[in-house]
Formats: structure tokens, C-alpha cells, sequence
């Protein structure tokens, strides 16, 4: 009986240095800010509190323009992302009377990583939210999901919503996160 504690302990820690080891990879991943972090915006990325395993990771993206700021996910990282939106509010996505929910139904905060490195602090949107926000937002060009999703979905990556504010630095075309989209976009891995 006590042998198999400790193999099942082994296995459980092994699984989890699997998983960091796995996470650690990463060559562009999107996190969600923890709940309890009142002032993403104001706060250096790297010492945000972060919902961990990220968001959006490598296999998620189909295809990412850092030129044009325009990345595509799978339907299945879409479906994940707005679970993820509407567990960090501590909700349950409100269905539509088709049976359909919103992708992004409140700003959200993330942090872009490149190769595990935070590089800037951001929020995903919705061009019906009537707040402005000073910082890159993720816009999709798809506004509700359903279960039943098969197609891709697109998102644009702005500088500030509505519309970039002056004299602003931009950190969307920051090196890492270059060096990150061309590393993993190099082969054609789909």
C-alpha cells in the first residue's frame, strides 16, 4: 500500500514538471490576469498574477501577422478563450436565444508572452464596450460562438480603442515577440 502512494506521488509530480516543461515552450502565448489584480494596467507585466495554463498557446494559432497585428486561432482555442473570459467574471456565458454566447463579453486583461518572457500587458474587446483603453486591444471579427463552431476565428490586435492615443509607445511589434512569430511560423507545421 505504501509503494503505491509513492508511485502515485512520483507520477503526479512527474505530470506536473511534464506540464511546466510543456508550458516553458511556448513560443507566443497569451495569459489571462488573475481576477484579484485590480490595476493590470498600471502594473509591470512580469509581476501581474497570472491564470495559468495560458489562454491562447503556440497550437492555437493558426496563423500570426505581427506586420498587419492580425492572428487567427482554431475553433477550439476560441471556444477555450471565451471560457476563460467568462470564468475569470465568475459567470456562466449568457446564451442567446440561437443557443449562441458572446466571445468576448467584457474588457479582459492579458499579458502577450514571447518565449515565456511578459512583454506587455493588453485587454480583449469588443467594439460595443463604450470604455476606452489606453494599451493594445484584441478585437475578434467574430462576435458569438456557438457549440457547434467549425471555422476559424480572426482577431485584430489595435493600438489602444477606440483609437491609439498620442504619443503613445507600441509594443506590439516589440523584438521578442517577432523573433517568437517567426520562430514558430518558420516551418508549415499545419
Amino acid at each position: 500500500m505504501r509503494m503505491k502512494k509513492y508511485v502515485l506521488l512520483f507520477v503526479v509530480y512527474s505530470c506536473h514538471l511534464l506540464q511546466s516543461a510543456v508550458a516553458a515552450t511556448n513560443l507566443l502565448s497569451i495569459h489571462l490576469v488573475a481576477k484579484e489584480e485590480t490595476e493590470p494596467w498600471h502594473t509591470e507585466p512580469a509581476s501581474l498574477r497570472l491564470i495559468s495554463p495560458p489562454v491562447l498557446a503556440d497550437a492555437d494559432f493558426v496563423s500570426f501577422d505581427w506586420t498587419n497585428q492580425t492572428f487567427v486561432i482554431t475553433p477550439q482555442a476560441a471556444q477555450r478563450l471565451a471560457a476563460g473570459i467568462w470564468s475569470r467574471a465568475g459567470r456562466a456565458p449568457t446564451l442567446l436565444r440561437d443557443g449562441r454566447y458572446l466571445l468576448i463579453p467584457f474588457p479582459t486583461p492579458f499579458v502577450m508572452k514571447a518565449s515565456g518572457e511578459s512583454v506587455y500587458v493588453g485587454a480583449f474587446y469588443s467594439s460595443v464596450f463604450s470604455s476606452s483603453f489606453r494599451g493594445p486591444v484584441v478585437l475578434s471579427h467574430t462576435f458569438v460562438l456557438s457549440s457547434s463552431l467549425t471555422s476559424n476565428v480572426t482577431f485584430d490586435i489595435e493600438l489602444g480603442y477606440p483609437a491609439a492615443w498620442p504619443g503613445m509607445a507600441d509594443p506590439r511589434r516589440e523584438r521578442r515577440i517577432v523573433g517568437a512569430v517567426q520562430n514558430l511560423f518558420s516551418h508549415e507545421k499545419r
